[in-house]
């Protein structure tokens, strides 16, 4: 009996680790417009609201515009903030931040929130609320601020807080208009999946992690974002019994993440630090949508508002000229005889965007894209070259393939959209599977899981998705060839599913030899 328990201890702490079930630490990367940033001007003690909070958009927007807006230095290509004006990302190490985009679920509560470098954890500016009911708690407390009663606002909130009394029916009916029902489940962004792990064990801040970022940003001004990312990845491995990280990034996350892998750490560093990438709904070649933010702008779905409102900001950003196709990817999923914009018969394609940007009037958007095409992009048609690469992602949505212009509507009016035959309704399907294009590579294990009907934002809360990560992040990592050996290593999705049975069998099988 006593071999067998022996046999028990010792093989069974290859999969427990004394008391717990061992398991890779996660961390979380958003993708674009998918972080808080917050900001400051001047001497201000501290930090506000600034995206994304629902009274700004509502009632501020040319404000936001304004505060979001990026400037560039047109001999450098380089982009910049007001001088005096301070933005981050909130949140950083800590994923809570990346369960809801808004700030607050009450536009009226209070239009100029504060925090100081303290509450920049994640944990004091977002309700965890799956309806309305926020919004009572956080209009009656403030009606105790006489400052803040004042507030015209306060008046709206009670409104809607009235509504919040009505009944089911007025709220999902209120939810539909404009498209506000999906977009208040996309919102909740990564909170299906952190509260998943969390059910299994996992604890915020210790084996899951965020790394939110200055989205406006493409990676070749990212340096010190890739710096902290870099350390909080090491510090996450050694806080966790050297237990190798799983990233799993959405959306433009995606390249980012390919940009650090080629172009910040080596080989040997990944190996040592991440036991698998899981990408979803990436577009590792940009997509076609990107375009019409440079040309007219984009709504981003708010009721009522024309693109060109929005586009100021917009075309300011280096990520959106980073995300538009391009002709010197390597990949080459866009032909450059292949229209992207139409005015009329004319025509505009991934060769053509210096005329495009000349006849917009805007030529520093021709500088940015440049600057962005010699120094960011090079790197996506690399391989990832991590040991592991799993890629999620919907298929057959009508997906924009390219937008139509009358000579009177461009570029200052919304465009007709012309739909591709697929995609994720915001990614090209070419720019979803272009890992099947990657430059040819020996040490990683790509598996994918295309979803029909499955928009970009689904991916995020699918239950096959969601069970497939639980899955890995509780597998045993398999074993890996040197890196001179030629050999593909074997998919560990293959071979005895979560990694458990073979560890476990083996102590049945000298359990049962011991007791002979």
């Amino acid at each position: 009996m006593m071999p067998f328990l022996l046999a028990l201890f010792v093989l069974g702490c290859s999969v427990i680790h004394c008391g717990g079930v061992s398991k890779h630490p996660v961390i979380l990367v958003p993708g674009l417009g998918a972080s808080q940033l917050w900001h400051k001007k001047g001497k201000e003690p501290f930090y506000r609201s600034l995206w994304v909070y629902p009274h700004k958009t509502i009632f501020k927007l040319d404000s936001l515009v304004e505060d979001m807006k990026l400037n560039m230095n047109s001999s450098t290509g380089s982009t910049f903030d007001d001088r005096g004006h301070t933005v981050k990302a909130c949140g950083f190490g800590n994923p809570k931040s990346l369960t809801g985009l808004v700030t607050s679920w009450n536009p009226f509560a209070n239009p100029f929130p504060k925090m100081t470098s303290s509450d920049c954890d994640g944990e004091e500016f977002y309700e965890d609320d799956s309806d309305f009911d926020g919004m009572n708690k956080t209009f009656l407390k403030m009606l105790r601020n006489k400052k803040g009663a004042n507030h015209v606002g306060h008046w709206l909130g009670a409104g809607l807080s009235l509504f919040d009394f009505c009944g089911s029916k007025i709220k999902d009916y209120l939810k539909k208009i404009a498209g506000i029902k999906n977009t208040w489940k996309n919102v909740h962004y990564f909170k299906d999946l952190i509260h998943t792990l969390e059910k299994k064990g996992y604890r915020a801040n210790v084996d899951i992690k965020g790394a939110p970022y200055d989205f406006r940003k493409a990676p070749n001004e990212l340096t010190e974002y890739y710096r902290s990312l870099k350390r909080l990845i090491e510090d996450t491995f050694s806080k966790n019994g050297n237990s190798k990280v799983v990233l799993v990034a959405h959306s433009n996350g995606n390249p980012v993440l390919l940009y650090f892998y080629n172009s910040v750490v080596t080989a040997e560093w990944k190996d040592k630090y991440i036991r698998a990438h899981v990408a979803l709904g990436p577009p590792w070649a940009g997509a076609t949508k990107t375009v019409k933010l440079m040309v007219s702008g984009d709504s981003v779905n708010i009721p009522f508002v024309k693109g060109k409102r929005l586009r100021p900001m917009q075309r300011s950003w280096p990520t959106v000229a980073w995300l538009m196709p391009s002709p010197s990817h390597g990949l080459w999923l866009w032909e450059e005889g292949e229209p992207l914009i139409k005015v009329d018969h004319y025509s505009y394609g991934v060769g053509d965007y210096r005329h495009l940007f000349d006849d917009l009037g805007y030529p520093d958007g021709y500088r940015l894209w440049q600057t962005v095409e010699r120094e960011a992009v090079a790197d996506l048609s690399k391989p990832p070259d991590v040991r592991e690469l799993h890629v999620f992602y919907g298929i057959n949505v009508p997906t924009a393939g390219h937008f139509v212009y009358t000579r009177t509507s461009f570029p200052d009016s919304d465009p007709k959209t012309v739909d591709e035959r697929d995609g994720d309704g915001t990614v090209n399907r070419r720019s979803l599977e272009a890992f099947k294009k990657f430059r040819s590579s020996k040490f990683t294990n790509i598996t994918h899981h295309a979803y029909p009907g499955k928009d970009h934002m689904d991916v995020l809360r699918d239950q096959r998705v969601l069970s497939f990560i639980t899955n890995l992040v509780f597998s045993k990592e398999p074993a890996l060839p040197p890196r001179h050996e030629k050999s593909r290593f074997p998919n560990a999705a293959s071979c005895c599913g979560s990694g458990w049975q073979v560890p476990m069998l083996t102590v049945m099988v000298l359990g049962l030899v011991s007791t002979v």
